[in-house]
């Protein structure tokens, strides 16, 4: 491919420097330049006049052997030059309305004529600079298709172009005159619109729109806050309904531990009432025991006594001691 593009470049170089190029019996000469209408093989001295015609019906100039300078007529002046040394003609500053058929028509010493020169002039004007532009089709990092569109004047051409390849989408016709050839070297895609009489190229590289665009820092700074809130919002919502949860929990372990304790309150009264009374008879009991004892002994002691007449006074001590029992 870079080989085909150089040979290209190389073609277009030199048809602009010739600023001529032939397509059959016609030439093409670029706009603004000059050219030389040559007679070939005719000798001076079998002349007697010759005519510079354009068109076969507006003569340029009259040249005759008897006089030293041609006769140019109005509308040439100041745009041909004759060389009477070969009765070449040149034409200076050409322009689009200058295109047609250009004679050279001699009359010899005989009477006769002929045409000993015809030219059919194309002049075309440079051909503009095309217009690229290109949009991605598919990017992965390690290979890239484009979409190119090349335009020039009235034509347009489509290609499909990867790094190394271009591939015509959409051919057209070049109605001007201009033919559009996309090509791609290297990454980068040249542009070339061309006609018979200049060529001219647009280039530009792919790397740019392969590479993956990073989005501006204002975009980024945006797009970070709207994910920071959301995110907020959502631990919120969360904690609240954790919140909610919780709450519930413990109301429902509130009642089910009030239920419980309502249940064994009574039975534990219970249980604690029953000691009490059960601690109170046995008090009773032992209180209304106590006092049977003294009884008991004094009746044995008395027993005791009346055997052995013990002395008055342990006597006096025991009914002391008896007497303050049943307080």
């Amino acid at each position: 491919m870079k080989m085909e593009f150089s040979l290209l470049l190389y073609a277009a170089l030199g048809l602009i420097t010739a600023t001529v190029s032939r397509a059959k019996d016609s030439v093409f000469v670029l706009e603004g330049s000059s050219y030389r209408l040559d007679v070939q093989g005719y000798e001076k001295p079998q002349m007697d006049t010759l005519f510079w015609w354009f068109n076969e019906t507006e003569a340029i100039l009259k040249y005759s052997s008897d006089n030293i300078k041609p006769t140019v007529y109005e509308v040439y002046e100041n745009r041909v030059e004759f060389d009477q040394r070969n009765f070449s003609l040149l034409l200076k500053n050409l322009q689009e309305r200058d295109s047609g058929i250009y004679k050279a028509r001699i009359t010899d010493k005989k009477g006769k004529t002929a045409d000993v020169a015809t030219y059919t002039l194309c002049v075309q004007a440079a051909t503009p600079k095309p217009q690229l532009s290109m949009e991605l089709l598919f990017s992965d990092g390690e290979h890239c298709n484009v979409s190119v569109n090349c335009s020039a004047k009235d034509n347009w051409a489509s290609y499909t172009c990867d790094h190394t390849h271009c591939t015509e989408v959409e051919p057209t016709t070049p109605p001007s005159g201009v033919n559009i050839i996309v090509t791609a070297t290297n990454g980068t895609i040249h542009c070339n619109s061309s006609n018979w009489v200049s060529v001219e190229t647009q280039s530009e590289s792919m790397k740019d729109i392969c590479q993956k665009q990073e989005p501006p820092p204002d975009q980024v700074k945006s797009v970070t806050i709207i994910i920071s809130c959301i995110i907020i919002i959502f631990i919120i919502i969360i904690i609240i309904i954790i919140y909610i949860k919780c709450r519930q929990r413990e109301g429902s372990q509130i009642s089910q531990c009030n239920t419980e304790y309502a249940s064994v309150e009574p039975q534990q009264q219970q249980q604690r009432s029953t000691p009490a009374v059960e601690l109170e008879s046995m008090y009773d009991t032992v209180r209304t025991a106590e006092p049977q004892r003294p009884p008991e002994e004094t009746t044995v002691y008395h027993t005791v006594g009346q055997a052995g007449a013990p002395p008055p006074k342990p006597e006096t001590i025991y009914a002391t001691v008896n007497k303050s029992g049943p307080k």
